[in-house]
């Protein structure tokens, strides 16, 4: 009972480990996933601080990372900066400090993704602007410039006439509202930029700031119903230093930014988006399912269920390994079979007290009767064992039968309370005599 119940508290133990090593190996790869996330946000390209300024200024606005739950009826502006210059491919790597600072992308993001979101909540895209170094080193240097040509590939997949970007060479430049996108009752707002990067030829956006040829921010109607395309309906913002951590301290971008924020999320609330996946509901296109919708089983978050899944498969099977054939049977039933029956024979006589003599005249009949039944067969008439032994014995010529004779009449004719150390010389003399005589037959005494 004790044995059970500490093979219980064993298995307790162990399933304690294993579920303790997952939620270890879980904690550690969310830290470690969300890592670079977290540098971008709290980075000068991050968004952080927007979302702070408006709490500030009593507008209702909030950070998704994937660790809060947003009511998505709630959500007047969703803001989704995008960190990727290449949709839909793999950030480079880089295997020196020259390669991470001149690095495009900092946050892979799929063209898919960014459609589904722009389709199920108001939103605001922001394009990407600097490399890594910018955020690694927190110095804003043209030679630290993104590519114009990369986020001109990004509009396009996005949605069509969106135009295409550029970079003014100018240091510092003002944009004004837009003389038709009165925001508020203020009649004003500038936008102040260093080294601007615009969108021209946007023929599917109405500009909100700037102009037509150098739109920093406009409002856009994509697709066409008539020709059964999805009509989608989004700000875009061609310069992320209007709105993040670094563009916030320049001129009156802040107040701006307070007053934009309001005219676009009306009295809802303010969501910076930094996820990578769909996590509001809501109208969705409707398309046909393809093969690819299998990966988002193996996107963020379900990575880490994998992640704990394969750590739980490696544990079962190099704790299956350790056994790796069937369990030893119960007892010895090997050549020492008959040396295991005499000690434990011995043990017992020397344990019992009282009739010592008549257990061991019992355990001879018992032997005699097993010989035997070997000898001759279970199928033997009811004569004396010991008269049917020592007639095959003496057929056979055997050697030993005389003194194997001797020691069953010795052991038979101790009485019933014959001491105990005379009883053991008398059982170790009968078990000697047996395995003479098995060996001469060419048999090995067993277990009874």
């Amino acid at each position: 009972m004790n044995a059970g119940a500490a093979d219980g508290g064993n298995q307790g133990r162990g399933w304690l480990i294993i579920v303790g090593v997952i939620l270890v190996v879980a904690l550690l790869a969310l830290v470690f996933l969300n890592t670079t996330e977290r540098q971008v946000r709290r980075s000068p390209i991050g968004f952080d601080g927007l979302a702070v300024w408006l709490r500030d200024q009593d507008q209702a606005a909030v950070t998704q990372s994937g660790l809060t739950r947003v009511d998505p009826t709630e959500v007047g502006l969703r803001i989704l900066p995008l960190f990727d210059a290449v949709l839909d491919a793999d950030r480079e790597s880089a295997s020196t400090e020259e390669e991470m600072l001149y690095r495009l992308s900092d946050v892979d993001m799929q063209t898919r993704i960014v459609r589904e979101k722009i389709d199920r909540l108001p939103t605001l895209v922001v394009l990407h602007k600097w490399r890594t170094g910018m955020r690694l080193t927190r110095i804003a240097h043209p030679v630290l410039f993104g590519s114009a040509r990369h986020q001109t590939r990004v509009l396009a997949d996005i949605a069509p006439g969106l135009g295409r970007v550029k970079l003014l060479p100018q240091l510092f430049t003002p944009f004004r509202l837009a003389p038709d996108a009165r925001i508020d009752d203020e009649p004003e707002g500038i936008a102040e930029l260093y080294l601007p990067q615009v969108i021209s030829g946007a023929d599917a956006c109405r500009p909100i700031i700037g102009t037509a040829d150098a739109m920093i921010l406009g409002r856009c109607v994509t697709g066409d119903k008539r020709a059964d395309e999805t009509v989608r309906h989004f700000w875009l913002l061609s310069d992320p230093d209007l709105l993040n951590n670094h563009g916030l301290t320049l001129g009156d971008n802040a107040v701006l930014a307070s007053r934009l924020m309001a005219h676009m999320a009306g009295d809802g609330l303010t969501v910076v988006d930094y996820t990578d996946y769909v996590w509001a509901v809501g109208p969705r296109p409707r398309r046909e399912r393809e093969w690819s919708d299998l990966l988002r089983f193996f996107e963020w978050p379900f990575t880490i269920l994998w992640l704990g899944f394969g750590v739980v498969t490696a544990l079962l099977l190099w704790r299956a390994s350790v056994r790796d054939a069937a369990p030893l049977p119960a007892g010895d039933q090997g050549p020492g079979a008959t040396k295991t029956v005499s000690i434990d024979a011995q043990a017992r006589l020397m344990r019992l007290s009282g009739a010592d003599g008549a257990l061991l005249e019992a355990y001879v009949s018992q032997r005699l009767g097993m010989l035997a039944d070997e000898l001759i067969g279970p199928r033997r008439s009811g004569t004396d064992a010991l008269r049917t032994i020592f007639g095959v014995l003496e057929r056979r010529g055997v050697g030993t039968a005389g003194a194997f004779k001797t020691a069953v009449v010795g052991a038979r004719s101790l009485s019933s309370n014959a001491p105990a150390a005379q009883v053991v010389d008398h059982l170790d003399r009968f078990e000697t005599a047996l395995e003479q005589v098995m060996h001469e037959l060419g048999r090995s005494s067993r277990n009874g």
